[in-house]
């Protein structure tokens, strides 16, 4: 399944958590083909109901409406450049942007409270 599927998946046959886990995997998987697992790659805070937060303190849900812009974002970066440059490969450019995609790099942090 690709990033896109797994997002298009109704909460009912998958939900938010379980989706996260496959979308992280991909990524993993990504981040291992590009040769960048041994780089940290640092975000920024993310827009949030409550203002701008680390991406650790955003719920699941919310995690998955930055992944979709994300990887809306990417597949528009990923045309543009195979169209203005002869010879790039649209998968492995997509690759590239995945594995240094801030959101993406980081959706598997989290803060947990079992307080509130």
């Amino acid at each position: 399944m690709t990033i896109s599927q797994i997002l298009e998946t109704p909460n009912k046959k998958m939900n938010p958590s379980v989706k996260l886990k496959a979308i992280k995997k991909i990524v993993k998987a990504a981040r291992e083909s590009y040769g960048n697992t041994d780089i940290e790659i640092d975000t920024a805070p993310v827009n949030s109901c409550v203002g701008r937060v680390q991406i650790q303190y955003v719920s699941e849900k919310d995690k998955l409406a930055l992944i979709k812009t994300a990887v809306e974002d990417i597949r528009v970066r990923a045309m543009e450049a195979t169209e203005c440059t002869t010879g790039i490969v649209f998968d492995k450019k997509v690759e590239e942007l995945v594995a240094i995609n801030p959101i993406l790099c980081n959706i598997g942090k989290t803060t947990e409270s079992s307080i509130i």
